[in-house]
């Protein structure tokens, strides 16, 4: 009998132990990852001077343009993990169409830690670029934006053989070989065509991510060093995609275009 006691005891024992070994493994489960949001806050400038008041500036070489129109497509954005470079791809309809005087602009919530560098294409994927205006633009910032101006569509009007303007470049230009003139001949460029879609890899550079934060991803779009030594163009009808200017610029846009910023973050 005591022997019986004895045997249920331990048993009673063994039990307790394993369930209490049993709820301190859930109990130290790691915790969900916190998320934060992740905002682009995009500068216009002409080298080192922001734009967006339509003033002319000049470039690195003194020529004197200004900008009426600086509009272009980010998408299939990529986000870096500094310590191991893992890629955090973001959702597939992430993006934002950038206007002249509008530079923050809400990516989407991330899992909080230590990024990297930044990646996503100019322009839009063939898919995308072949989705109607109605379907494609609440994707891409509308809220923050409007509907698209016809500046993007292909001659006014959208149609999905010809798809979007992916960058659209327009303003006013000194074109007097000693830059001494009045900024007063009109350029146009448009780029486009899926054969015109270009990857940037922004420079690796430590930003956070923390939990219920909004962290500022500062980026630079240069137009002086996009268009430097590009011979402006007056285009009385829309730009054909398939120029050589056109493709020039669009060859120099990995290269010559965004520049890094410190990120910054604020609650």
């Amino acid at each position: 009998m005591k022997i019986s006691i004895y045997i249920l005891i331990l048993i009673s024992a063994i039990a307790i132990a394993f369930t209490f070994n049993s709820c301190k493994k859930t109990d130290t489960s790691p915790a969900p990852v916190g998320m934060g949001h992740l905002y682009f806050h995009l500068h216009t400038d002409i080298q080192s001077t922001e734009v967006d008041s339509g003033n002319p500036y000049p470039d690195a070489t003194g020529r004197i343009f200004e900008l009426t129109y600086a509009q272009f497509f980010i998408s299939s954005i990529t986000i870096y993990n500094y310590s191991t470079n893992t890629p955090y791809n973001l959702p597939v309809n992430t993006g934002m169409l950038k206007y002249i005087d509008n530079e923050d602009y809400y990516i989407v919530d991330v899992p909080a830690g230590n990024y990297g560098s930044v990646s996503f294409n100019i322009g839009l994927s063939p898919v995308e670029n072949s989705t109607p205006p109605a379907t494609l633009y609440p994707m891409f910032n509308s809220a923050v934006n409007g509907l698209p101006p016809t500046s993007m569509f292909w001659n006014s009007t959208w149609n999905a053989n010809q798809g979007y303007v992916f960058l659209n470049i327009q303003g006013f230009a000194d074109t007097t070989a000693a830059h001494t003139g009045n900024c007063n001949f009109s350029f146009s460029y448009q780029i486009g065509t899926n054969s015109m879609l270009e990857h940037v890899q922004l420079p690796k550079q430590q930003f956070t991510i923390l939990p219920g934060q909004i962290t500022f991803v500062h980026q630079i779009c240069d137009y002086g060093n996009l268009l430097q030594g590009i011979p402006f163009v007056h285009n009385a009808t829309p730009f054909n995609a398939d120029s050589t200017t056109a493709r020039m610029i669009a060859n120099r846009i990995a290269n010559n275009f965004l520049r890094y910023e410190m990120a910054t973050i604020q609650p």
